[in-house]
């Protein structure tokens, strides 16, 4: 599914290119060990854990898209949105 597609009812914060919104997506996860190509990663902030800590394992794992409710430093695109659940 285009990341468009997964957005059309979200608030998203930040612009996003053309580019971005096409990139398709096939496999949604909170946990950064689960990361594969065309995942997108929700970096959500827990009681014990913080899911930002964790952008540089999806990079290195091959995620297309991360999700948080803040600007994150990454190399793969990040959408913001104040609600990230």
């Amino acid at each position: 599914m285009l990341l468009k597609e997964l957005l059309q009812n979200v608030e998203v914060l930040n612009r996003l290119s053309n580019d971005i919104l096409d990139i398709d997506i096939d496999h949604l996860t909170l946990n950064s060990n689960d990361c594969t190509k065309g995942s997108l990663f929700f970096a959500i902030r827990g009681d014990n854990a913080d899911g930002a800590n964790y952008i540089s394992d999806v990079e290195v794992r091959g995620a297309s898209c991360i999700v948080s409710d803040r600007e994150c430093k990454s190399a793969i695109p990040c959408i913001v949105t104040p609600n990230v659940r």
